[in-house]
Order: C-alpha cells, then sequence, then structure tokens
C-alpha cells in the first residue's frame, strides 16, 4: 500500500475515519473547491470530491453547504477552467458551454424546498450563491486577468 492510499482523502468508507481525519477531510474538500472558484481552475482533488459528497461527506455539518450545493460548485468551478482553457485555445463553443452550465444548474434545483431555521437558510444562501456563480460563469462577465 502506498502513502498516499493510506492518507484519509483517498478512504473509500467514512466509517473507517477517525472523527478528526472526517473533520479534516470535509475542510480540505471545501478549501479546494472554494480556491478553485477563486483562481479560476479545476479543484486539484475533483474527482474525489465527486466520489466523497456523492457518499455524504456532511460539509454542512461543518460550513452549512450541503454536500449536493458543494458538488455542483466543484462541478461549476471545472466548467470555468474548460472556459478558460477553450478561450485560450480559441475554440469556445457557446453552444456547449450552455449544455454544460445548464446540466449543472438542473443538478442545484433537484429536490429544493423552501428552507427553514438558521441551517436551511444559511444552505439555501450557498445555493443560491452557487446558482448565481454557474450563471456568471455561463454569461462570460466572470473573466479576470491577473497581473504578471
Amino acid at each position: 500500500m502506498s502513502v498516499l492510499s493510506a492518507l484519509p482523502f483517498f478512504q473509500l468508507n467514512f466509517s473507517q475515519l477517525s472523527p478528526l481525519q472526517i473533520f479534516f477531510l470535509r475542510r480540505l474538500t471545501f478549501n479546494d473547491i472554494i480556491a478553485a472558484t477563486t483562481l479560476c481552475r479545476t479543484p486539484v482533488m475533483f474527482l474525489r470530491h465527486i466520489h466523497n459528497l456523492n457518499n455524504g461527506l456532511g460539509v454542512h455539518n461543518l460550513v452549512g453547504c450541503s454536500d449536493q450545493t458543494l458538488a455542483v460548485i466543484n462541478r461549476a468551478a471545472e466548467l470555468e477552467a474548460w472556459k478558460l482553457q477553450r478561450r485560450s485555445n480559441g475554440e469556445l463553443s457557446i453552444g456547449d458551454l450552455y449544455k454544460k452550465g445548464t446540466s449543472i444548474l438542473l443538478q442545484l434545483w433537484d429536490g429544493g424546498g423552501m428552507a427553514e431555521g438558521v441551517g436551511p437558510v444559511v444552505a439555501e444562501i450557498y445555493r443560491c450563491s452557487a446558482s448565481i456563480y454557474v450563471n456568471v460563469v455561463m454569461s462570460g462577465i466572470h473573466t479576470f486577468i491577473y497581473p504578471p
């Protein structure tokens, strides 16, 4: 067994992790995805985040954002990185961008209802923010040029 496969974020079963390892896994997942949105890049552990969030990582226990919403933000960050790469190569298809963005938005609004209480309101704020982020990526307005 390699050292990397022994790290907690590569485990497939959360029941084998200690509470501290789960805390760090949640924090790593959230920070990597949010950093990716800020830096206009694909999250470093994109595929592992998909797996962990689909298996109920429970990020909402840490930051209030549901796993489903964070999975959408993960995909949206990947979409933004894809868009920037395609644009720089002169190969950006607005139709493809629209299809990918629409599928992400549909995933976001599946099973949505009215929020009651503080926790669900925070989750709803994250969900609405994710919707705005995806729409901004699709619209083309969000293009930052960083100085060298």
